[in-house]
């Protein structure tokens, strides 16, 4: 062991004899559980196994409701399916081919849901600060009770009904062809007198946010929860031109998707 001596007598260890193996030591001690800690995260998978498989089964389970005698349980299970997404199709298109041959009522909504996931993570070019639903629609006006005296004092309703939905959008997964909305919820004191107050509504909010709607449908009315898409610049323009060219390209692309990947599973003819 070397020993060093200083002016005054004294007897001293230079610190660096043990400082080396000590420090390589310690150094070896902290690589090693450095790449034990950062291997356990390099081998997590983004989605658990069992996550994986529990949506598939929650996929399942949603597209075996679509076959319910009850219209509750098949509207629940549609829009369900239809908020799925994109990542998530490859888990219907499974579904779809163990659940051979298709009944009527899930033959009937399956390119329907399958054009609403696919285009819903179709990249546009939008604005973050205004929302957008991606409907049509007129101004409508509702009579709860028509056996009701004309002098009673309580005039129609008023509000907007649904004409069409635009696919991939907001409102094409949550809203129906035929509902009237009533009202905003977040706009207590904003009546529906018009389309336009209905549109200026939706476009005052931006992009993710959550509205909710009072929506008259096969005379009830429910409550139903949208969160808003950035509105395309395209829209800006009015729904002719450009607006109605975003379309067709989105049509075409879900198309060649439907095509490619679900169309043989139903052998579907054309007469």
């Amino acid at each position: 062991m070397l020993n060093v001596k200083t002016e005054n007598g004294m007897t001293v260890r230079p610190a660096g004899v043990y400082a080396r193996p000590a420090g390589v030591f310690f150094l070896s001690l902290f690589t090693f559980y450095f790449l034990l800690f950062t291997s356990s995260f390099a081998a997590e998978p983004a989605t658990r196994p069992s996550e994986q498989a529990d949506s598939i089964i929650q996929i399942k389970t949603w597209f075996g409701d679509l076959a319910s005698p009850d219209a509750k349980v098949r509207s629940e299970a549609q829009a369900a399916l239809m908020g799925l997404t994109t990542d998530q199709l490859p888990a219907v298109r499974k579904a779809v081919e163990e659940s051979r041959p298709l009944l009527p009522s899930q033959a009937s909504v399956l390119r329907q849901i399958v054009t609403q996931v696919f285009l819903s993570g179709e990249h546009y070019d939008g604005v973050a600060t205004e929302g957008f639903l991606g409907i049509r629609m007129e101004e409508a006006r509702v009579t709860f009770n028509d056996d009701a005296p004309a002098n009673t004092g309580h005039p129609p309703i008023t509000g907007v009904v649904i004409i069409e939905r635009m696919p991939g959008f907001a409102g094409a997964r949550v809203l129906r062809d035929g509902d009237v909305v009533l009202g905003i919820e977040e706009f207590p004191n904003t009546p529906l007198r018009r389309p336009q107050d209905f549109a200026t509504a939706v476009r005052d909010k931006g992009a993710g946010t959550q509205l909710h709607f009072q929506v008259l449908r096969q005379g009830q009315v429910i409550r139903l929860a949208v969160k808003l898409d950035p509105r395309p610049f395209d829209a800006n323009i009015g729904f002719g031109g450009s607006m109605e060219d975003l379309l067709e390209r989105r049509r075409i692309a879900a198309e060649e998707y439907w095509g490619k990947n679900f169309a043989g599973l139903l052998r579907e003819k054309v007469s």
